[in-house]
């Protein structure tokens, strides 16, 4: 482990991620969820952009503010790392739950939320 200015550990990029290059947490008291990625070509192309709740099918979409818009890494590049903040519909995705995340042609399911 690294040491950063301030004293604290920085862990390796790696070990962020635990689904192949996704992961998925949540933050705000389980009203959002936090997704960071490896963006990848497949995320790149235009499409729809949500998290579904493989249980329930409920689906998260993205939280937007004012100003700001979407929050969303909008100006990536392959192999850099992204973000995406949802919105929890009624609390419905807990950690344990299994979701499928879509951002453009990219689809991966039974991600484990943490």
């Amino acid at each position: 482990m690294k040491r950063t200015k301030m004293g604290g550990r920085k862990s390796p990029q790696n070990s962020l991620f635990l689904n192949d290059g996704v992961s998925i947490r949540l933050t705000g008291a389980g009203d959002i969820i936090d997704v960071r990625y490896n963006v990848t070509q497949e995320m790149m192309t235009p499409g729809p952009v949500y998290i579904q709740d493989e249980k329930t099918g409920k689906i998260a979409t993205l939280l937007s503010v004012p100003r700001v818009g979407q929050l969303i890494t909008r100006k990536a590049k392959v192999r850099n790392l992204g973000y995406g903040l949802f919105l929890n519909p009624d609390d419905s995705i807990t950690v344990g739950s299994f979701v499928t995340l879509v951002v453009g042609g990219f689809k991966k399911e039974h991600i484990v939320v943490n």
